[in-house]
């Protein structure tokens, strides 16, 4: 027998076919080959068990069988029937009743053959080049459509002689943000460093991003990626993004960013408070120092200059 792989149903110009002659059994083995199109003998290079079209054409259509011959004789295949479909160009389109497309619509996509030279008989619809199975119809339903719906549709109308596709529609489905999260570049950040922080999300058209920390809107940037330089503790606390487009919005849950402290830097701080206290301390003796020197200056001189009485000076007379 002879098989043809792909299925004969399925050829079109320009594909890669191979023609198979099966034996069930021979001894000895088969020793010779020979093909047959429409009852006249194919080219000596036709000689092996399996032929292969690497690009198969139009005039390649026809009916095929072979023989196998060896020492004790030959017998021939059934005949098989090779049908090339001829390409005559894009001539279709693919027409969807709505625009905007959201997850959860109802689409019904239309492989329309108005101005197309071929009467059809069946429709083929292949999606990011691969069959979509079970869709032999000229329109194409897809209910409660979802994300991964998206991609590149063609339709292929088709008859027994010939066949014609559109070119590629993108079905673009929109969907509001979801999965949002943040990821840190480093979950424990020392003083001085430079931690990022990205705001990841899947959106449809793409998400505006908002940051937060501690609960409070954070208007250092507005860009999905958040990048520090030269951190302090400050900077420290819970980061959170909300992604926002046209269909909805989605909030993050948040991040602890921790900054511990820097030993040397707290060193630092600790010599500098004990500086600054001594200072104080310096400076409130020596005015003490001074209030104590000047209040006793002050008592001297009042008592120099008091009036004295003495026991032997004479009392002046008594008055009458």
């Amino acid at each position: 027998t002879v098989s043809i792989t792909p299925s004969s149903s399925s050829i079109k110009e320009g594909d890669a076919v191979t023609l198979t002659c099966n034996t069930r059994a021979s001894n000895p083995a088969v020793s010779k080959y020979t093909w047959y199109r429409n009852n006249t003998v194919l080219l000596p290079r036709w000689k092996s068990a399996k032929q292969t079209f690497k690009s198969i054409a139009r005039h390649d259509t026809g009916v095929y069988h072979c023989e196998a011959e060896n020492t004790a004789g030959s017998t021939l295949s059934r005949t098989v029937t090779l049908n090339v479909l001829c390409y005559v160009g894009e001539t279709v389109i693919i027409k969807s009743q709505r625009k905007n497309i959201k997850e959860g619509d109802d689409v019904t996509l239309t492989c329309n053959t108005e101005g197309s030279n071929v009467t059809a008989t069946e429709f083929w619809w292949y999606k990011n080049n691969k069959k979509v199975m079970d869709r032999q119809q000229q329109t194409l339903q897809l209910t409660n459509i979802k994300s991964d719906n998206a991609g590149n549709y063609v339709c292929e109308a088709r008859n027994k002689t010939a066949f014609t596709e559109s070119a590629a529609f993108y079905l673009n489905v929109l969907y509001a943000p979801r999965k949002t999260k943040v990821v840190s570049s480093d979950s424990t950040v020392p003083e001085g460093g430079a931690p990022t922080l990205t705001c990841e999300t899947e959106s449809n058209p793409p998400a505006q991003i908002t940051w937060y920390k501690d609960g409070i809107q954070y208007s250092r940037s507005s860009e999905k990626t958040l990048q520090f330089a030269n951190v302090t503790r400050q900077d420290g606390g819970n980061y959170s993004c909300v992604a926002t487009n046209t269909l909805g919005n989605h909030t993050s849950e948040s991040i602890i960013v921790i900054i511990p402290c820097n030993n040397a830097t707290e060193r630092q701080r600790t010599n500098v408070i004990l500086v600054v206290i001594v200072v104080i301390l310096l400076i409130i003796i020596v005015v003490a120092t001074i209030i104590i020197v000047i209040q006793c200056y002050r008592q001297s001189i009042c008592f120099n200059c008091s009036p004295s009485f003495s026991s032997t000076d004479p009392s002046p007379p008594p008055f009458f």
